[in-house]
């Protein structure tokens, strides 16, 4: 029997990318009847809204501007089996992705899927070409081994060892009560309807790292990781790059905080923090994997990781400083804050 999916697109000053990521999704050959479509939009001062009313989706207003909170709006108006997270800057690459990625939801005992790779595009900017061939949007993650997508310089899509299956067109991942998880949950990720309602535990946000880990902490449960790629439009500059790592950072201390996320970031290895930094400040580390990079992809885009890190490095310790040190208390006002405009 085909499941119902929503497809929930947070939205905040998109126009410009998001006519892409609609297109994609009307292509799609899972039948349209199934299919529901949420435009969760934070207040966009641009053309955003007009193009989604051009699609014959439903637009619901978020208040509260973040993803996060955008994604949790869209789980409590969700009426199907399957809710997928697409942000209004990923791309479903073929007509055949939602097919693919519902296929192993056949199999009861999985509760997500998630794509494996970024997709590679030689015309995207240096930017989302770095990423893409990293396999993640923040290189801390890479030195500390926790990423969720195909990495081409370690030919695989995470270091942390996890038990799983091979298939022919996907991996069964078991996470049941597993410490230590990747980074699963955004970009992409379709994720059973009934368990996304349990993990949320009502909360205004729906953090994507913190929803398999709560699952994984008290139920057995599988996820399969899709042998397909989804498009993620990063960044444009250097400057979108440094607000993005603030951003990040910021909202990580302050939720921490307040305690409505939990995924363990604290439970890996000190030493790989330390190599991070380390690394970043001698600078020769990372022209090292600038140069294995470039043996393995030829691709100007690899020289992104040294500012990338830096800027990184930069961002995470006056983080550090300000609210571990310093005690400066943390702060969510969103009333200056703006996402990057494509």
């Amino acid at each position: 029997m085909s499941l119902s999916l929503t497809i929930v697109i947070p939205t905040l000053n998109c126009a410009g990318i998001l006519t892409q990521c609609l297109d994609a999704l009307r292509k799609q050959n899972y039948p349209p009847s199934l299919v529901q479509i949420l435009v969760i939009d934070g207040g966009s001062i641009d053309n955003t809204v007009n193009i989604a009313d051009q699609y014959d989706v439903k637009i619901i207003y978020n208040p509260l501007k973040t993803g996060e909170a955008a994604k949790a709006l869209g789980v409590l108006n969700s009426t199907s089996d399957i809710i997928a997270f697409i942000d209004s800057d990923n791309i479903a690459p073929d007509p055949s992705w939602i097919t693919r990625m519902m296929e192993p939801f056949q199999d009861e005992t999985i509760v997500a899927t998630e794509p494996l790779r970024y997709t590679y595009r030689p015309n995207d900017g240096y930017l989302t070409r770095y990423c893409a061939l990293m396999g993640m949007n923040d290189p801390l993650c890479y030195y500390l081994g926790n990423y969720d997508r195909w990495n081409s310089l370690d030919q695989q899509w995470t270091r942390i060892s996890l038990p799983h299956i091979v298939y022919k067109t996907y991996t069964v991942i078991n996470l049941s009560r597993l410490r230590k998880i990747p980074t699963i949950g955004a970009n992409g990720t379709l994720i059973r309807a009934i368990h996304a309602r349990r993990a949320m535990e009502d909360s205004q946000y729906y953090f994507d790292t913190d929803i398999i880990y709560k699952l994984c902490q008290h139920s057995d449960i599988s996820i399969a990781k899709v042998d397909i790629d989804i498009v993620h439009i990063y960044a444009r500059s250097l400057k979108d790059i440094w607000r993005k790592q603030n951003r990040r950072i910021n909202d990580y201390y302050h939720y921490q905080y307040v305690r409505t996320c939990s995924y363990p970031w604290r439970d890996f290895a000190i030493r790989n923090y330390v190599n991070f930094i380390l690394q970043t400040i001698l600078v020769i580390p990372l022209l090292n994997v600038v140069l294995r990079g470039l043996i393995r992809i030829p691709d100007v885009a690899w020289f992104a990781h040294v500012p990338v890190c830096i800027l990184t490095l930069i961002a995470y310790s006056y983080a550090f400083l300000k609210y571990q040190i310093l005690n400066i208390p943390t702060s969510a006002d969103r009333t200056r804050w703006r996402q990057v405009i494509y």
